[in-house]
């Protein structure tokens, strides 16, 4: 039985994400396989007998059930733990029920919302981000980013203004906290579980706030009839 293994590191997730041949090792997986797809998922069960995963691919789209014989190295990953997931599926579609082989994966940022104390803004303080791109998948809001990271941040949170908590749309910040003498950047994902928020009937939109590159402040939103992957409005260039 094959163990699943970890993404060597961020710059693996950056060559996976694009598609450049990058990270050979004999403790992960050789970059980027052909045929092979990302997605982030939630781990349903993990043993030594194999493991199930579920995700949906947008909005409120049919949940998708993954499964293989593979079991995982890092014994902490649980049931219901959110990771970003390369695999290659053996039907070869992306989007469908079945048995795949595991790649490898890379832990999500979250799960849970942090409640702000006050609504005072010194409680969503954050460094800059690059926010690539935002989209929900069921009860989960995903973010697609660029950090100034290595391994982990020293803290990132989805922080919600608690004087919008019980209007029509929520506002929530991203508050992130860099290493220190960390100078590289690094892709990061995050999914964090917005059923609190999004399961009462009268949150038409939920927005999300951030600092970007330019060091000013950016929102982007999710709207309840939102049918595509919502991108930043006014995003920031990478660099």
């Amino acid at each position: 039985m094959i163990m699943i293994k970890k993404f060597l590191s961020a710059l693996c997730i950056a060559a996976f994400a694009t598609g450049f041949t990058a990270c050979n090792s004999e403790d992960g997986p050789d970059g980027p396989v052909n045929g092979s797809f990302l997605d982030i998922v939630t781990v349903q069960s993990a043993g030594s007998t194999g493991s199930t995963f579920t995700f949906r691919s947008l909005n409120d789209s049919p949940e998708i059930t993954l499964t293989t014989d593979q079991f995982f190295e890092d014994v902490s990953i649980k049931s219901g733990t959110r990771i970003l997931l390369n695999y290659i599926p053996e039907s070869g579609k992306q989007f469908e029920s079945g048995p795949v082989r595991v790649i490898g994966f890379t832990r999500c940022l979250g799960p849970d919302i942090t409640v702000a104390k006050t609504s005072n803004e010194s409680e969503w303080s954050s460094s800059p981000v690059y926010l690539a791109a935002m989209w929900r998948s069921g009860q989960w809001l995903n973010l697609q980013m660029v950090l100034r990271m290595s391994t982990s941040p020293r803290r990132f949170a989805l922080v919600l203004d608690p004087d919008t908590e019980d209007s029509d749309e929520p506002e929530l910040h991203i508050v992130f906290t860099p290493d220190v003498n960390v100078n590289f950047s690094s892709p990061a994902y995050a999914s964090y579980n917005i059923s609190s928020l999004w399961d009462k009937p009268e949150v038409e939109a939920i927005k999300v706030f951030y600092i970007g590159l330019d060091g000013q402040e950016h929102s982007a939103r999710i709207i309840r009839d939102g049918s595509t992957v919502i991108k930043p409005s006014d995003p920031d260039k990478a660099e």
